[in-house]
């Protein structure tokens, strides 16, 4: 006989496995394409522009050629 708690743990086990294999790609996915749009209209921003968020162009071209996979945060990446 099956218990009431197996039948909630299979439930949960399902509802985890629909997160892991379809949500958490998707977000992301999401998460890529903002970074690589973000990247995009950094690049495109004007001296004055960055003067005023307080960036040099040197910083904004070196965050605007990083891939949109990487993170912006080296700690980010290593934790």
């Amino acid at each position: 006989m099956v218990s009431i708690d197996t039948i909630f743990y299979e439930r949960s086990r399902r509802r985890w496995l629909l997160s892991a294999l379809l949500i958490r790609p998707v977000k992301v996915l999401a998460l890529w394409r903002q970074r690589a749009r973000s990247r995009k209209a950094l690049a495109n921003l004007s001296d004055a522009a960055l003067a005023d968020i307080g960036l040099t162009r040197e910083a904004a071209v070196g965050e605007a050629v990083r891939p949109f996979w990487q993170s912006c945060h080296k700690t980010h990446l290593n934790g």
